[in-house]
């Protein structure tokens, strides 16, 4: 997700000024503090809530789906690097819309989840998708509407 990440930063010049090698490690310190914060927000709601289990189900859900998004995204990374006689920019939105088939894929399955417990709040479920989930993604898609166009 990094390096397919520095790709698109690279492609659309948005940070010309920054040499390429602390690009990328940002951009994974970035990703790493994101899934920590997200992992270490799952594991406190559960405790919080008192439905560990759960919340130990659906941090697995993440964790594969992330690995999963990693082994769909390295063919697309492959073809943006080493791809001459196609456009760059349709392996960009393939790669983006696998990340969104993916993000949506897991948003599904965290239903799923809360839906089976009856432990879990339907209301909590709802508050904490759209929060932590959706809103992230939504301002995502925001940024990148606003710099491509």
């Amino acid at each position: 997700m990094t390096l397919f990440a520095w790709q698109v930063i690279e492609f659309y010049g948005w940070a010309s000024s920054v040499e390429d090698s602390l690009l990328f490690f940002s951009i994974l310190a970035s990703v790493i503090a994101i899934y920590a914060i997200k992992f270490s927000l799952i594991k406190f709601f559960g405790f919080v809530f008192k439905t560990t289990k759960e919340a130990d189900e659906y941090a697995l859900t993440v964790l594969l789906f992330v690995n999963s998004l990693g082994l769909f995204l390295l063919p697309i990374v492959v073809c943006i690097a080493f791809a001459q006689n196609v456009s760059i920019g349709v392996f960009i939105n393939v790669g983006l819309g696998t990340l969104g088939l993916f993000l949506l894929t897991r948003i599904v399955r965290g239903l799923i989840i809360g839906i089976n417990s009856i432990r879990v709040s339907k209301l909590y479920l709802f508050l904490y998708l759209c929060s932590l989930e959706i809103l992230p993604f939504v301002i995502m898609v925001k940024f990148f509407i606003e710099t491509i166009s």
